[in-house]
């Protein structure tokens, strides 16, 4: 695996893709799609590239069995960073996979802040709601979730960017 790491990584610090595709190929053909798939969503999220980012994470969602914290994860990142709504749609459906295995408070309220930001405010707030009772069944801190549904409720973004 090191040589195919050693790959990707071209003159100056670009990556070589190609080369590093090559190399998976070649060595570990079972894993090269997934690896390499995995190794762009980095990449991308790491250079700030959100579009690169969101169309690597959905394939590596497409791909296979995702587990829900890495799900709520993609989702998350998006949420933060992205603003185009096309984009931000594809976060919501990883988000919505993410509940999969039941009413967890973090990863409703990441699926409710993709409503909100995608402009589904009503169902957002419900989502809130159910994401602030989550939170309560878990005995966590439920002041941020409180402090997010009220800036649904009153129609402020929940969001930096």
């Amino acid at each position: 695996m090191n040589e195919a790491l050693g790959a990707l990584m071209g003159r100056a610090g670009t990556p070589d893709f190609d080369a590093f595709d090559k190399s998976l190929n070649e060595k570990y053909p079972k894993y090269a799609k997934e690896v390499s798939d995995y190794a762009r969503m980095y990449y991308y999220m790491n250079n700030k590239n959100w579009s690169g980012f969101v169309t690597y994470a959905d394939a590596v969602v497409q791909a296979g069995d995702v587990p829900s914290g890495n799900l709520n994860s993609f989702a998350w990142t998006a949420f933060e960073n992205v603003k185009n709504k096309a984009l931000l749609e594809k976060a919501l459906g990883w988000s919505k996979q993410s509940l999969k295995d039941g009413d967890n408070a973090a990863f409703l309220d990441t699926y409710a802040n993709l409503l909100y930001k995608t402009g589904n405010n009503k169902e957002a707030i419900e989502q809130q709601t159910k994401a602030l009772e989550a939170a309560r069944k878990e005995g966590g801190d439920i002041a941020a979730y409180e402090q997010t549904l009220n800036k649904m409720k009153k129609g402020v973004p929940t969001w930096e960017n």
